[in-house]
């Protein structure tokens, strides 16, 4: 899942355009909540805050490529190019075992894709509480459960909230994005920061759905990878550690990072979809930020050495 993740993005652009042919390909399948042998991850205190909360979600390529600094200004995914990152930070920071393999490549491509993540968040549920990963209901019960604490992070702040629920994208590969349609006056604040000065979408049609359903006109969308990516105690309680990589709409992250409790890690270098005033394009912006840190409710946990 942590490769060709820009492919991926410009995969998700041309869906919502409905630019994808109807080729001949295989059943796809509702998307999986996760691998069934999960990793269990270990908590590490030689290691700060935020480095262990990257390394378990590194199975599904959320916190590739970070290490602890000296300076938490240092940070960074290790994406290469753009004046971002020399490449001997990278391959100091690969790491070994189930959590952070990828290979030494010297290839710029290779790393690029291996760190190319996303704003993420990354949550804790019970074991005993979720069920079996490979219960029928298993995705449904994430994108429930994750739309719901967007839709009462969104209407905290913006309280008149037209809330539209779920669509699932058909993808031929192992991941897919979950859409989460809603009207309010974040809209604005959603479509100005992938590059347009429009209030709203024009519409999101269903037909590249499961759902086969799309949203109202006038209205806006998020997007989320949802995986679960490993286990690990937490208070002596076996947890999923589930991973919301953010696909659209980033900034609504710092609204669930006051309204529900889980770390939420933010790269300091990323891409995201450009809207042409109200539509979709196949451009991309990028985006930038002093340097890569995790944050829980108000407190920022640096890649800091303890």
């Amino acid at each position: 899942m942590n490769s060709m993740k820009f492919k991926r993005f410009l995969a998700l652009s041309a869906i919502a355009l409905g630019l994808v042919g109807c080729a001949s390909t295989p059943k796809i399948l509702y998307p999986s909540a996760g691998k069934t042998d999960l990793p269990t991850y270990v908590w590490d205190n030689s290691k700060s805050v935020a480095l262990n909360v990257a390394q378990m979600a590194q199975p599904v390529g959320v916190g590739m490529g970070m290490r602890d600094y000296d300076n938490a200004e240092q940070a960074t995914n290790g994406h290469i190019g753009n004046g971002s990152q020399a490449f001997d930070t990278v391959v100091m920071g690969l790491s070994q075992g189930i959590f952070g393999i990828f290979s030494a490549s010297s290839m710029t491509g290779s790393i690029n894709d291996a760190v190319s993540w996303k704003p993420s968040a990354v949550q804790f549920i019970p074991v005993a509480e979720f069920g079996p990963i490979d219960q029928p209901n298993a995705y449904k019960k994430l994108q429930e459960r994750f739309g719901l604490q967007l839709k009462e992070a969104i209407a905290a702040k913006y309280h008149e909230m037209e809330w539209y629920g779920y669509r699932t994208l058909v993808n031929q590969r192992s991941d897919s994005y979950t859409l989460y349609g809603f009207k309010s006056d974040f809209c604005a604040t959603i479509l100005k920061f992938h590059g347009s000065d429009q209030k709203f979408i024009n519409s999101f049609g269903g037909e590249r759905t499961f759902e086969k359903q799309g949203f109202p006109s006038e209205s806006c969308f998020l997007s989320f990878s949802l995986e679960i990516a490993s286990k690990a105690m937490v208070d002596g309680v076996e947890n999923y550690v589930v991973v919301a990589e953010s696909g659209v709409g980033q900034p609504v992250l710092d609204l669930l990072a006051s309204n529900v409790d889980g770390y939420f890690i933010y790269p300091d270098y990323y891409t995201v979809p450009k809207f042409e005033e109200d539509k979709f394009s196949l451009a991309t912006l990028y985006q930038r930020i002093p340097y890569t840190f995790v944050k829980r409710g108000e407190k920022v946990y640096p890649f800091v050495k303890p």
